[in-house]
């Protein structure tokens, strides 16, 4: 689950990050009948176990969500409640044969279901769907060429006061491709961890648990931050007597005219 979780999330990553993604992996997908040749044994047999209900790990699990399943049928709407001690004590009553105690579901779905109850599994989707909506919505945003970043307007204005965009005070350097690259990065992230949920309860750990909501805030932030650098998202003054807004809007024709004539002098 780990190694497929990291492999969806550095493809999505590169897709993210160049459409001439699906051209290199096209021509990188003729070198997988020579990954048996590079790759260690360990590593392949991990792979090919996918699937196989006749590998030990695999149907250790299967036999766990059944038991699982089980659970919610009496447990449905409302849940069991969090922690592992609950889940160890109600497990065992339904149980598979065999595998009688289990540390949790090995599912990071089945779990939250079990523990919070179908209203806290649509809680979490909905945030989920929420945060990704909001992350491609930028994404959008940022391959329109007619969209500008605030800095982008506000660098001529106050390249000798430091560089600090007049709104928020941030550095005026960063451009459209260090803003996608900053939220491709943790919702990518994102995106593994959810893949391994599939086959593992990656919040099993406290430590993961809270890595993972920090990377959902990180997400978040560099979302809203996006947002708020975007022209349309800016709120020009209406002072008409200081002429703000002119100069404003014509600031990108200004630095135009200063990249031609340092060519020029060049």
């Amino acid at each position: 689950g780990a190694w497929l979780g990291i492999m969806i999330g550095m493809l999505i990553f590169l897709l993210m990050y160049s459409k001439n993604t699906l051209t290199v992996l096209l021509f990188g997908a003729f070198g997988i009948p020579f990954l048996p040749f590079v790759l260690p044994d360990s590593i392949i047999q991990r792979f090919t176990s996918i699937g196989n209900v006749g590998d030990s790990s695999t149907s250790y699990r299967v036999y766990i969500w059944d038991g699982v399943i089980n659970m919610l049928k009496d447990y449905f709407p409302t849940g069991i409640g969090i922690g592992t001690a609950s889940f160890s004590k109600v497990y065992p009553y339904y149980a598979l044969s065999g595998i009688e105690t289990a540390p949790h579901s090995h599912n990071l779905y089945l779990q939250i279901w079990l523990e919070l109850g179908l209203f806290g599994l649509l809680t979490f989707a909905a945030f989920i769907f929420l945060l990704y909506s909001s992350g491609f919505t930028l994404f959008s945003r940022l391959s329109d060429p007619s969209v500008t970043l605030r800095s982008e307007l506000t660098e001529d204005l106050f390249i000798d006061a430091g560089k600090q965009d007049c709104h928020s005070g941030f550095s005026v350097a960063g451009t459209k491709t260090q803003l996608r690259l900053s939220c491709a990065g943790p919702l990518c992230g994102i995106i593994a961890v959810l893949a391994q949920g599939m086959t593992d309860y990656t919040w099993y750990n406290y430590r993961l648990y809270l890595m993972f909501w920090l990377i959902c805030g990180l997400a978040s932030a560099y979302i809203r931050n996006g947002r708020a650098m975007i022209e349309a998202e800016c709120d020009v003054p209406e002072d008409k007597n200081s002429g703000y807004r002119e100069i404003m809007l014509d600031t990108s024709k200004r630095k135009k005219k200063r990249q031609t004539e340092r060519h020029g002098q060049k």
